[in-house]
């Protein structure tokens, strides 16, 4: 699901148009984004809470050469879900279940005949 998305559903769950959802889906990530800023969180209840969190440096290994890398300290949001919001998701069946695999087509080419 991504932004449009919500707008679309946010549209037909108050019966408005996509301009006005589309308006309201800003104004709620604007004040998400501002309320993270400046008061370092938000908590949604029944949500979850984002919240500023700082990443010490680390070392890691460059996976194609094998040489140590420094990654810098980083200030990154980190998301906790509510306990309720985390109930519900535990009942959902299994990440697997939901992912339909399908086999590659095979595609037959023609075969010339010599004679």
């Amino acid at each position: 699901m991504n932004k449009t998305d919500i707008i679309e559903l946010v549209a037909s769950e108050l019966d408005c148009s996509k301009v006005q959802a589309g308006k309201a889906v800003e104004a709620v990530i604007k004040s998400l984004r501002e309320g993270i800023v400046d008061d370092g969180g938000v908590t949604i209840t029944g949500f979850g809470a984002f919240n500023i969190k700082q990443r010490k440096p680390r070392t890691v290994r460059n996976p194609s050469t094998g040489d140590p890398m420094t990654i810098p300290a980083q200030t990154v949001v980190d998301f906790r879900t509510a306990p309720a919001f985390r109930e519900m998701l535990e009942q959902l069946p299994s990440a697997c279940a939901q992912v339909e695999v399908k086999p590659a087509a095979v595609t037959a080419s023609p075969q010339s005949s010599s004679v």
